[in-house]
């Protein structure tokens, strides 16, 4: 049971890491990962486990739940939180179709206009990684 916790912990540790280097605060991802593997979860049992201001906690909650990432539910003025793996593919299909694939399209419909070799290679290789990102999103979801 040790080992489990210890390496629940790690992998908790990573997830705000991860949330990190997206430019969210660690906390969204440790709070993920509270709730992935200890179950459903208030605010204020969050805060406590945490060691996090309710602030900090109702700011994560937020964002989660704007991503679909937790399910809420509300049992009178309470509401409890849980991990919700099922929208993690919903999330990338809506990055790639709302954000990258738009923006692969831009730049190829101004690709013409541009008259400076550098920048008209830079706008073909910018191109290129948007489609090659949009073809591992759809790898990766099958």
């Amino acid at each position: 049971m040790k080992e489990n916790n210890a390496v629940i912990s790690e992998v908790i540790s990573n997830l705000g890491n991860v949330t990190e280097k997206f430019g969210m605060n660690s906390a969204t991802g440790m709070i993920f990962g509270m709730l992935y593997f200890f179950g459903s979860k208030t605010q204020e049992q969050l805060k406590d486990e945490l060691k996090l201001g309710l602030s900090t906690v109702s700011q994560s909650l937020t964002i989660l739940e704007a991503f679909g990432f937790v399910k809420v539910e509300k049992d009178g003025r309470k509401k409890s939180y849980s991990a919700n793996l099922e929208k993690s593919n919903a999330v990338l299909e809506n990055i790639m179709r709302f954000n990258i694939q738009p923006l692969a399209a831009l730049i190829e419909s101004r690709e013409k206009y541009v008259k400076d070799k550098e920048t008209k290679l830079k706008l073909k290789l910018l191109r290129e990684h948007c489609n090659s990102c949009c073809d591992k999103i759809e790898r990766m979801m099958g």
